[in-house]
């Protein structure tokens, strides 16, 4: 009876043995966190499994990286459809997107013009300037214009008790000045109020006779309803006119000439002057006859 308990004692140990005999340590266990062999992490990673290191054993460890993304930076966007139609699109990452201003970039403009009447406008506002585009190819330059002496730049004084006149103006800057009566106007500019010069000049030309014609220049100058003219300087083209193709031939004015003009007949044909005709207010011509 002891013996047959002593055989199955060892029986048992010797299957107690095969039973819990300890093996190798797993190639799990000897992955240091937060690593894990591949195909535990293959099995438990929600994610990705990427490699970390390989052991000296050979066995490789893998670290299970998790999908949930990072957030995005303020102001970035998760698609680019997120972004204003007025911008352009940058990836800041795999996910995350940048909206961007549009950049119009302006012409290149030569030195002393900028691209841009705003651009120009900041700048040469403080000189009292206007921005011109001379080319419009949109690079405007500026040009400081100034008023003549005895005028003001775009305002009418209040010491100008009658009110003003516009000077002059040019590229929207308006030169004003006192108003001034007719005559002082005139006067300013070294002319006379406006007046019928007919009677004057008719009288100066017929000093003159068998003459081709005269030339009258006027100067003029006008403000309003004011009108200015100079004395007319009238000169005469003394050369003598000719009675062309008559009965006796071409014949100079104030002469005669005779020709027969058939049996026992003389013609007489003479070159009348007959003083001057007024064709406008300062354009006058010579007459002439037979």
């Amino acid at each position: 009876m002891t013996a047959i308990r002593t055989v199955l004692l060892g029986v048992f140990a010797l299957l107690l043995a095969q039973c819990t005999g300890l093996s190798a340590p797993s190639e799990e266990v000897r992955c240091p966190y937060p690593t894990i062999a591949n195909e535990s992490c293959q099995k438990v990673c929600v994610g990705t499994c990427v490699e970390s290191f390989l052991r000296s054993d050979g066995v490789r460890c893998y670290e299970c990286l998790s999908e949930e993304k990072p957030p995005c930076p303020i102001n970035a966007v998760l698609h680019c459809s997120d972004c204003p139609g007025s911008t352009t699109c940058a990836p800041l990452s795999d996910f995350c997107f940048s909206c961007e201003p549009v950049v119009e970039h302006g012409p290149t403009c030569v030195s002393g013009t900028v691209a841009g009447k705003g651009s120009c406008e900041s700048q040469c506002g403080s000189q009292g300037g206007v921005c011109l585009d001379e080319n419009n190819d949109g690079c405007f330059e500026c040009t400081v214009i100034n008023c003549p002496n005895g005028t003001y730049k775009n305002e009418c004084p209040s010491s100008c008790s009658n009110g003003c006149d516009i000077a002059a103006q040019q590229s929207g800057v308006i030169c004003y000045q006192c108003k001034q009566s007719c005559e002082d106007f005139c006067a300013s500019v070294g002319l006379q109020p406006a007046q019928d010069y007919g009677s004057y000049i008719l009288g100066e030309l017929n000093k003159y006779s068998c003459v081709s014609g005269a030339g009258i220049s006027v100067q003029s100058a006008s403000r309003g309803d004011c009108k200015c003219l100079s004395v007319p300087e009238i000169n005469v083209d003394t050369t003598k006119p000719i009675c062309k193709a008559t009965s006796c031939g071409d014949v100079p004015c104030g002469q005669s000439a005779s020709c027969p003009g058939g049996e026992n007949t003389t013609i007489t044909v003479t070159c009348n002057w007959g003083g001057w005709e007024q064709i406008d207010e300062f354009k006058f011509r010579p007459v002439l006859g037979q």
